[in-house]
């Protein structure tokens, strides 16, 4: 069947527009009519068409509708991405975060491959249903989870801030990763204060401890106890306890770790036997 040419040229108008938001969405180029779209939704809607006629929009070169992008929309347009992305994040965590999907072999691969879609979390991480990994405030963080990570069932993860979490970590029923803070005071807006938190290999921490942004670093081989809040850096391979968590003794002797390592480890990532021996005199001699 042959196409007359108004359909042709209809044809042909489509396929460029469909080309033209495939390269927008990759971001290798950008548009005039993009920013003109994103402020007229941003700015004309909020103002009113007058807006339009009184700021001649339309008569601005893209430099200037850059900077007007910049200025006046692009904070509500990152958020309102933002809003879009927690809505589907939320429906993800809703759905798959489920019970029923670990009831079968098949809904549990389903779990781990829409994880993995969202958040980056590698297939040989176990994952057990209500795990929660969410960020607040119209912020978004850096989140790295690495390879054979256990999340328990109720485990709640923040990446409003950095979240970076090394391989072989595990963590218990109801465990909470915090990575933002808020400023207190007089004033009546508390604003968001992201931080960085980082949870090193092999770390332990047990049932409903909570890792506070404070916290910076769980070090690796650590064991934070059952219920235990921890908000100071954990050295590696101590075992703290308590609100607030404090270091009660180190997993083996400074030459034993120092061995292990040798074993485990390459020669740059080892822990020198002298820091690990500081460590000892620095927590131990303290209780």
């Amino acid at each position: 069947m042959k196409l007359k040419p108004i359909a042709k040229i209809r044809f042909l108008l489509r396929a460029i527009q469909r080309t033209c938001v495939v390269l927008y969405r990759k971001r290798s180029i950008r548009f005039f009519s993009e920013y003109k779209r994103m402020i007229k939704t941003c700015l004309w809607l909020e103002k009113g068409s007058q807006e339009y006629l009184n700021r001649q929009f339309f008569n601005m070169s893209d430099e200037e509708l850059r900077k007007i992008y910049d200025n006046e929309v692009k904070e509500k347009v990152e958020k309102r991405i933002w809003l879009q992305n927690h809505r589907r994040r939320m429906y993800i965590l809703s759905k798959y975060g489920a019970p029923e999907y670990s009831t079968t072999q098949k809904k549990v691969r389903e779990r781990v491959d829409a994880y993995e879609k969202e958040f980056g979390i590698p297939k040989d991480c176990s994952l057990q249903w209500n795990v929660s990994i969410t960020c607040q405030h119209s912020r978004m963080g850096l989140l790295k989870i690495g390879h054979h990570v256990i999340l328990c069932r109720d485990v709640d993860l923040d990446f409003t801030g950095n979240l970076i979490i090394e391989d072989y970590a595990w963590f218990a029923e109801g465990v909470k990763v915090i990575t933002h803070n808020h400023k207190v005071g007089l004033q009546e807006d508390y604003d968001c204060i992201p931080t960085s938190v980082v949870i090193r290999d092999h770390a332990h921490i047990f049932a409903r401890a909570v890792i506070m942004p404070q916290a910076a670093e769980i070090g690796r081989h650590s064991v934070v106890a059952t219920g235990a809040i921890v908000v100071k850096q954990v050295p590696p391979y101590a075992i703290v306890a308590g609100v607030p968590a404090k270091v009660l003794k180190f997993v083996a002797s400074a030459d034993e770790i120092s061995k292990y390592e040798a074993e485990h480890y390459p020669l740059e990532q080892r822990i020198p036997i002298d820091v690990l021996r500081e460590n000892e005199k620095k927590y131990i001699s303290k209780s």
